[in-house]
């Protein structure tokens, strides 16, 4: 939470919290703005904030991946991209738009649009839930969720069996429905039937990650995911469909652990004080049992699908709110704007990602459940890289720093060289990875040359999603980049710089950050 969480995490970097009264302040972390205006200085809006400041809001962001329907709606939009319609299976695009299943939004009331589209969409890919591409074989039954538009915290969510009597005809998909959608407006997904599991038990990972800019798009995330495992064995079968324990309350609430009605004996406790329950995907104990097992699967193709899903989620939703970050650049505002993000994603067996919901309220798991949860110092790590605290290593290399993002942009576009607005960026990534410890790390941009960069660049669909700033910071990655000299520890981070023991030189926000200096480093609207 905000107080509990954020407040302590700045005062230990030495940040002082204003008074109410104040008129500015240099770092702002508070439930995401959405109001536009919120975001432009005057005439064009309400905002102030001085030069360097960081608020933890982007415009657009909160309503184009927070809403439940979201995921759902940039799933259609990719379709379409790819030359698909929305009723087409997912699995036509090849690796691209695989990065959620597909939703329908349905309410008492509104079914009479939607019934035939399901229907039709659970035929053309029964074959897909069998692990077969064989139509013919499709599954006895098929499983989808309900959760309400509006709804948090899992109340009002419903997991559903779907028999194939219910597909035999029209009528039958909407009897079904109606049976099963109460009133108000609910969103209705395709559920994963055979997930990656752990000792036999379902589970959901939460990663966190922060974008720390929109163009070119900057973000970070935490290089372990949090497991949330399930307190019962998992089963698709349908006498085990209306046990939200096994589906979806993980690590679950008391009734998961102790009074819930078990006469299949399918619950198996993984407690803390025993040491079964992971609170990590990086260690052995993980590795070793999940399945399909193994550090070498998780980490080349679990993870970097998961890597891929929400990097083309954030192109995605990028390209509707894009040229509102270019018209707040364009007028001169030179603050930082950043978005911690708390996605939800579960696995198949195949090791493929696919994004539940996308939590963009501004808060960490906090210390609450830190028995399943032990991310105190991940959590302090966020304010070094996003600058709150000024990077206050950044005295042992600035100068070079500034010499080799110089020298880049002369040879990349000689004789005038970049912006200053441009080169500034640039030495913010470098400070950012410098600063970063506790597993975190930079997810995007990426080499050129890299996995994550190709798998957009690559395609012809996708490429246009990536701009010419984006590609200009995956060219200076390319050729090397710019890092000091330096010794990392795994975890405090960056302790030796060209030789010496790092020193902090805390000068908190002022002159630091996105400033740097006069008032020649505006952002210019620069087309490259």
């Amino acid at each position: 939470d905000m107080r509990g969480v954020m407040r302590p995490l700045f005062e230990r970097l030495g940040l002082c919290e204003p008074r109410p009264t104040a008129g500015s302040v240099h770092v702002l972390w508070i439930a995401p703005i959405e109001r536009e205006t919120k975001f432009h200085f005057a005439p064009w809006g309400d905002a102030f904030y001085p030069a360097g400041a960081i608020i933890n809001s982007v415009p657009g962001l909160p309503q184009l991946l927070g809403v439940k329907p979201a995921l759902a709606r940039l799933h259609v939009r990719c379709l379409r991209r790819m030359g698909l319609g929305p009723l087409d299976s997912p699995s036509r695009a090849g690796e691209r738009c695989q990065f959620t299943r597909r939703a329908f939004a349905v309410g008492k009331g509104r079914l009479e649009g939607v019934y035939r589209q399901f229907r039709r969409f659970n035929l053309e890919t029964a074959g897909e839930q069998t692990g077969t591409d064989d139509p013919s074989r499709p599954a006895p039954h098929r499983i989808w969720i309900s959760k309400p538009k509006r709804g948090y915290n899992a109340v009002g969510i419903h997991v559903h069996s779907l028999p194939a009597a219910a597909l035999e005809t029209d009528a039958a998909t909407l009897a079904w429905l109606t049976q099963r959608i109460p009133e108000g407006e609910f969103v209705l997904q395709d559920y994963v039937m055979n997930p990656m599991l752990f000792r036999g038990h379902k589970f959901d990972v939460r990663v966190w990650a922060v974008v720390l800019s929109i163009d070119p798009l900057r973000v970070h995330m935490l290089g372990t995911g949090i497991p949330k495992v399930s307190m019962f064995k998992f089963s698709n079968e349908p006498a085990f469909t209306k046990n939200p324990c096994m589906h979806y309350l993980m690590p679950g609430s008391a009734d998961c652990f102790y009074t819930r009605k078990d006469p299949q004996r399918m619950r198996e406790l993984l407690l803390p004080k025993r040491g079964e329950y992971p609170t990590s995907t990086t260690n052995a104990y993980w590795f070793d049992n999940i399945t399909p097992k193994g550090e070498e699967f998780w980490r080349t193709v679990a993870w970097r699908s998961l890597e891929r899903a929400l990097v083309e989620v954030l192109l995605l939703a990028r390209e509707q709110m894009i040229h509102v970050d270019h018209a707040i650049k364009a007028r001169g505002a030179r603050y930082k704007r950043i978005f911690f993000l708390s996605p939800d994603l579960v696995l198949d067996q195949r090791g493929r990602a696919y994004l539940v919901e996308i939590n963009t309220n501004g808060y960490m798991i906090g210390n609450l459940h830190k028995e399943f949860f032990p991310l105190k110092k991940e959590q302090a790590a966020v304010g070094s890289f996003t600058g709150a605290s000024g990077f206050p290593l950044q005295h042992h290399y600035r100068d070079d720093l500034a010499a080799a993002t110089t020298s880049f942009c002369q040879r990349t576009f000689p004789p005038r060289g970049c912006p200053p607005s441009v080169e500034l960026e640039l030495r913010e990534m470098v400070h950012e990875q410098i600063h970063s410890s506790r597993q975190w790390y930079r997810l995007f941009p990426r080499s050129s040359t890299s996995h994550v960069y190709r798998t957009f660049a690559d395609s012809p669909q996708f490429a246009e999603c990536l701009t010419p700033l984006d590609k200009l910071f995956a060219q200076w990655l390319a050729q090397g980049g710019w890092l000091p000299v330096h010794t990392v520890n795994a975890t405090t981070g960056v302790f030796s710089i060209n030789g010496q023991k790092a020193v902090y030189e805390n000068r908190r926000r002022k002159g630091l950050g996105l400033t740097h200096g006069d008032d020649t480093t505006k952002h210019d609207h620069w087309n490259l």
